[in-house]
């Protein structure tokens, strides 16, 4: 996956909800602290994550906002900051918010990571009007690439 990535020359950023930080479980400092050792991880086998977005927000905790997934503030953010092109886009994510905000921004590929649904990997789904590919692990994305 990190050779693949490199060559394609993917810029991977991070777009995450952290309600925690709201609910006061944690503090944006454990939360940056987890980031980079995150970031630190993939950096070890080969990958580059450019950026962490994280939404801190949670309407019954903070307010409402325009970064909380499935909107998409963080992926507006990405785009402007690294000049991203949606439409040769990858959105790979362990929620259906995480599907849906990807076709809100309008990113074709949408991947739903999910292990426990073994029966489904590598298939497209097409649930209503939203298909994605649904993948037991990270590999399972590398024909996508």
């Amino acid at each position: 996956l990190a050779l693949k990535a490199r060559k394609a020359g993917f810029i991977i950023v991070i777009v995450t909800n952290q309600s925690g930080i709201a609910r006061k479980y944690y503090s944006e400092q454990d939360f940056a602290e987890l980031s980079s050792w995150l970031e630190n991880q993939f950096w070890k086998k080969g990958i580059k994550i450019h950026q962490t977005l994280h939404c801190p927000h949670h309407p019954k905790f903070s307010y409402r906002c325009s970064c909380r997934k499935p909107r998409v503030g963080m992926i507006t953010k990405a785009v402007n900051r690294f000049n991203i092109d949606l439409k040769r886009s990858i959105m790979v994510g362990d929620s259906l918010s995480d599907v849906r905000c990807a076709q809100i921004a309008k990113i074709p590929t949408r991947v739903y990571l999910n292990p426990n649904l073994s029966k489904l990997n590598g298939k497209l789904i097409k649930p209503l009007h939203k298909p994605y590919f649904h993948a037991q692990n990270l590999k399972n994305i590398l024909p996508l690439i």
